[in-house]
């Protein structure tokens, strides 16, 4: 018996003496749709050896459900496997004697599948490690909780930003969750009630990008779950009320010295005094430079745009600062031995596998052409008109996902670097789901035109 089945069997074993008896294998879609099949701990074996089957075609599914037109991966196009990857699996203890485990994905030749979002951020950090260079990142998720009427959705409390009275109003669903993470391994560190009424922020520890990954993930899962469980909908909606605060997905990112762990970030010699290395000067102007991309991948939803305007906290203009939360990029700490970026642009909509290989991409492509970030900006650039903006070098982002789509589509180097494959299908998807919000007709165009006209 070879080492990789005596090794399924052991799992497999000591799942059975823990009770479990469903095991869920699950992935995650090119629309940010967590995908998966269960089996029992008997059928986990062959998983381990011949993969568990799915169709490729749900790869080309919008977030409405809808096969793109002119799929890349139709119906007639058979199975991609999913392998267990066994370091990624838990018991969740919300669920019924039920564990879950990520897969990796791969094709009828046991090859890995072009389509696969985790697989290919694993073979972009492969690449850095080989260049003796490890990713640490760390997610940071705002989200609501909210309560569903016979009227609509309102806000699950009337709580106030960063008080003590929003953390003990909800201390029995963030208990839940926070004693949910840990039992799950996954370090969460800290929460705030934030800006808007029933709006928390969860601060995730810092890890390897891949692991950030998977533990964003399953925090957005346990969030839901629990919400679920006390009568509430956890949501990850960039805006879901137009007078309230927006949700963002704040990503921290540092590249490490394989060998001594040094923070290849931090340079207590920089001539602009904030502590920021050559190289992390450089691998910030690749994020600025490819900053439209980047936001059309990590606000990938129609509603992201709600959020993403001048004004509001969340950064609506290509640029950095120093402490400074209206700007795209934030170094948070002047002279840190902790030294990393945070984008702020993204939210809770994305695939972070698909922005986690972005990031690199990008910031690895700023390094190879030195390119520099100039001057970080200390004012509220959302206070600033757009043409001031843009004579200080800081143009507006994407104003709608048809835009972003299109600066994406234009971004050679990003659609080469990370996948054509995967991110012509995302546009694919994305543009579909664009498509289709404009043939929507909302209420605000009831209210102001079809009574005036």
């Amino acid at each position: 018996m070879d080492k990789s089945r005596t090794r399924a069997r052991n799992i497999i074993k000591k799942l059975e003496q823990s009770g479990i008896e469903h095991v869920r294998l699950e992935t995650l879609d090119l629309a940010g749709v967590i995908r998966g099949r269960v089996v029992t701990p008997s059928l986990l074996e062959k998983a381990f050896e011949d993969g568990l089957n799915m169709s490729m075609a749900i790869f080309s599914f919008t977030v409405l459900e809808h096969m793109v037109p002119n799929p890349r991966w139709g119906p007639e196009d058979g199975d991609f496997y999913m392998f267990p990857d066994e370091e990624t699996l838990e018991i969740i203890p919300y669920l019924d004697r039920t564990a879950r485990v990520y897969a990796w994905l791969k094709d009828e030749h046991g090859k890995p599948w072009e389509g696969d979002p985790r697989g290919g951020l694993a073979r972009s950090l492969s690449d850095l490690e080989r260049d003796g260079m490890i990713v640490q990142a760390a997610y940071e998720g705002e989200a609501y909780l909210v309560r569903k009427t016979d009227t609509g959705y309102l806000p699950a409390d009337n709580s106030k930003c960063f008080t003590a009275d929003g953390l003990d109003i909800q201390s029995s669903v963030l208990n839940g969750i926070f004693r949910s993470m840990r039992q799950m391994n996954i370090g969460a560190e800290k929460a705030t009630a934030e800006y808007g009424p029933g709006q928390y922020e969860v601060n995730l520890e810092h890890q390897p990008l891949l692991k950030a990954c998977d533990s964003f993930l399953t925090f957005k899962q346990t969030w839901r779950a629990i919400a679920r469980q006390h009568g509430l909908v956890g949501t990850f909606m960039p805006k879901p009320f137009e007078d309230k605060a927006g949700s963002g997905l704040h990503v921290h990112i540092n590249l490490v010295d394989k060998r001594s762990g040094r923070n290849l970030f931090y340079d207590p010699s920089d001539k602009r005094g904030i502590g920021l290395s050559k190289l992390g000067y450089q691998f910030l102007g690749g994020l600025i430079e490819h900053a439209p991309a980047l936001t059309a991948i990590g606000a990938c939803s129609v509603n992201s745009y709600r959020r993403i305007r001048p004004g509001t906290w969340a950064p609506a203009h290509a640029c950095y600062g120093v402490g400074n939360r209206a700007v795209m990029i934030r170094v948070p700490k002047r002279m840190s031995r902790s030294m990393r970026l945070e984008l702020r642009s993204a939210d809770g909509t994305c695939n972070p596998y698909l922005l986690g290989s972005s990031i690199l991409a990008a910031g690895t492509h700023g390094v190879e052409e030195g390119m520099d970030p100039g001057d970080p900006i200390c004012e509220d650039i959302g206070s600033w008109s757009d043409d001031k903006a843009k004579s200080e070098g800081c143009p507006r982002l994407p104003e709608s996902l048809g835009e972003a789509i299109d600066e994406l589509r234009k971004d050679k180097v990003l659609m080469k670097r990370v996948s054509s494959v995967m991110l012509e299908e995302f546009i694919k998807i994305k543009r579909a789901e664009w498509d289709d919000y404009q043939c929507h007709v909302s209420d605000w165009e009831w209210r102001t035109y079809l009574e005036t006209f």
